[in-house]
């Protein structure tokens, strides 16, 4: 997905809402509010399992040579 905004003003958390309702379409928005949500969310011990064993996984896969990881730079660049 890819929107452009560009403002140059101070705005108010409602007035911010407005300018995105108006601009996004319903898809969009959703994905927004789940963005903001996953990023508010707290960790959760089954999440952590989960993720140590998606990780662990594909390092498995790597050393079989069935996966290529991504280098240090990519996974910066991405945050």
């Amino acid at each position: 997905m890819s929107v452009n905004l560009q403002f140059n003003t101070s705005l108010t958390v409602a007035e911010l809402a407005g300018i995105l309702r108006s601009q996004l379409q319903p898809q969009e928005r959703q994905e927004l509010v789940s963005l903001l949500l996953a990023d508010d969310a707290p960790v959760t011990k089954e999440q952590l399992k989960a993720d140590l064993q998606e990780a662990i996984e594909e390092v498995n896969l790597y050393k079989r040579g069935r996966k290529q990881l991504r280098s240090a730079w990519e996974v910066l660049n991405e945050l």
